[in-house]
């Protein structure tokens, strides 16, 4: 009984402090970037975006970049569903020797 208690303890607490970057890690990347974009994920799935840039050209140099790798991304998942439920051993219609 004591392991369900003491997870529910725990999970009651990472509910009411949900992950944070720490504050001293986006300063740094502030410092030593011209922008950045970081999506953190925590334990319960939630998550938090961070961003920073010098101007508008390198937000949107950033966003374009990142707009190219998920469209990469997304045809690459499409072709992995298209070869998933793809048959090898499908009729070929021209095929006349299924007649015989």
């Amino acid at each position: 009984m004591s392991n369900k208690r003491d997870f529910n303890k725990l999970m009651s607490k990472i509910r009411r402090n949900p992950y944070e970057i720490p504050p001293s890690l986006i300063k740094q990347l502030q410092e030593h970037t011209g922008g950045f974009l970081l999506c953190a994920l925590d334990n319960l799935g939630n998550t938090k975006f961070y961003e920073n840039f010098d101007n508008a050209a390198i937000r949107d140099a950033v966003e374009l970049k990142l707009l190219q790798i998920l469209a990469a991304k997304a045809e690459k998942m499409n072709q992995q569903i298209i070869d998933a439920i793809s048959d090898d051993d499908t009729i070929d219609p021209s095929d006349d020797s299924s007649n015989e």
